[in-house]
């Protein structure tokens, strides 16, 4: 559990973090309003140029220009040009507001100019034809030069496309930046959160071992001390049977049955505080794994476990693994313990198999037993469970199975427990490859 300090720490990143995702769809939501603008602008700006360019062009204020010149008594010509001189103005101010609103400014001050001077030679043109002179003369003397402005409109054709470019690729340089900014407070965040983590697991971690060190030596003390009265019991009951034997005495029979009946409990009480040591001492320190030969080990556990009339084969091959030697041993002599505990009187038959599966071991232990109905699969795997009566002779305690299931577990692995045909149970362990 992290502590009060971490706690608010943890919370306050936590806020900042919210805020700055809050902030960032914001920001970007109004980025891509600005984007929206812009595209909206970038297809008005073309409009509005090639509106200017009707308002100059063929059928625009220099044709008609040129027509009033020809004919001078067709005066539509002339109110005509002068119409679209004001709208080629007004297209002309509307250009430069949205080159501004773009952020690139484009001043069409020769295109204005020319256009201007243009206006002012209409004026003199009906003065010349009112003084008699012909088109070809007129012409000559209003001519005005408007290479400057047909320059400037062919820059601003050129530029159209760049001043899209460059205020888009100023708003995504802008996004960019907003998400490196982002990303430096996530990873600012996130480095505050693994620091706060990692301290308050470095303390859990020692408190940790603490504990461990205290449950190891009290486990420790604790067996040390049950031990030395329960070795004294044994030689109690013999001191008593020979005190009655010298006496020249007969125990009654309920009294013989009771001190054998001690004496089983005493063998019992050693044999479960053996395997609680082991259990507690399962995972407790870091072995190295070793090649182990299967079919060795196997013949190692059967010599000790598998009493004399049972059977204990071997099916397909037992091959030389990488395993942890204690922990696959601790699995295999439970397993095959458990099935001649729990086998019939006579005639026990033990199957063990091994196959290699992708990235792991799988062994299984099969027995003729009574097998193991499912609703009790899980629960036989629990400390100190037993389907059956406790055997008074110690040999059934209730902690092989679990001590199986540590192991796996230990190692992330897995147990699984099947029913064998037509009778019995199979064991079905994975143990992943180290």
């Amino acid at each position: 559990m992290t502590s009060r300090r971490s706690q608010i720490v943890l919370g306050v990143v936590l806020l900042g973090f919210l805020a700055g995702i809050v902030l960032l769809v914001l920001v970007h939501l109004n980025l891509t309003w600005d984007r929206e603008e812009i595209r909206k602008r970038e297809a008005q700006l073309p409009l509005t140029v090639l509106r200017f360019e009707r308002a100059i062009g063929y059928g625009g204020f220099i044709h008609n220009f040129k027509n009033f010149i020809l004919r001078p008594r067709e005066t539509g010509y002339r109110d005509d040009a002068v119409e679209n001189h004001h709208e080629a103005l007004e297209a002309i101010e509307e250009i430069e507001a949205l080159s501004r609103q773009l952020g690139v400014p484009t001043r069409m001050t020769e295109t204005r100019r020319t256009l201007q001077l243009y206006r002012n030679q209409l004026d003199w043109v009906t003065r010349l034809h009112a003084q008699g002179a012909v088109p070809k003369e007129i012409d000559v003397v209003v001519r005005v030069s408007d290479q400057p402005a047909r320059a400037e409109i062919d820059e601003l054709h050129a530029r159209l496309g760049d001043i899209m470019d460059l205020q888009l690729g100023r708003i995504d340089r802008r996004i960019f930046a907003l998400l490196v900014v982002f990303a430096f407070f996530l990873l600012g965040g996130m480095a505050v959160v693994f620091w706060v983590l990692g301290r308050d697991r470095e303390k859990l971690m020692l408190r940790l071992q603490l504990k461990k060190d205290d449950l190891e030596q009290f486990t420790s003390i604790a067996a040390h001390d049950l031990r030395a009265p329960l070795r004294q019991i044994p030689s109690l009951i013999q001191w008593v049977n020979e005190d009655v034997e010298e006496a020249k005495l007969v125990l009654p029979r309920r009294a013989q049955m009771n001190l054998q009946r001690i004496a089983s409990r005493v063998r019992q009480l050693d044999v479960l505080l053996n395997e609680l040591l082991n259990y507690l001492h399962i995972g407790g320190r870091l072995v190295p794994p070793e090649p182990v030969d299967l079919g060795a080990l196997v013949a190692e556990i059967s010599e000790l476990f598998v009493p004399a009339g049972s059977l204990l084969r071997c099916e397909g091959e037992m091959p030389e693994i990488m395993v942890v030697k204690v922990e696959l041993d601790i699995v295999l002599r439970n397993l095959i313990s458990n099935a001649v505990k729990h086998g019939p009187p006579k005639g026990v038959e033990i199957v063990l198999r091994y196959r290699s599966r992708r990235g792991a071991h799988v062994i299984e232990v099969e027995d003729n037993g009574p097998g193991i109905p499912p609703q009790h699969r899980e629960r036989v795997f629990q400390m100190f469970a037993t389907l059956g009566p406790r055997n008074t002779e110690g040999e059934v305690t209730g902690v092989g199975l679990a001590m199986v299931m540590r192991v796996v577990r230990n190692r992330g692995g897995s147990i699984a427990i099947h029913d064998a045909r037509p009778h019995g149970t199979i064991f079905e362990v994975v143990l992943p490859r180290v």
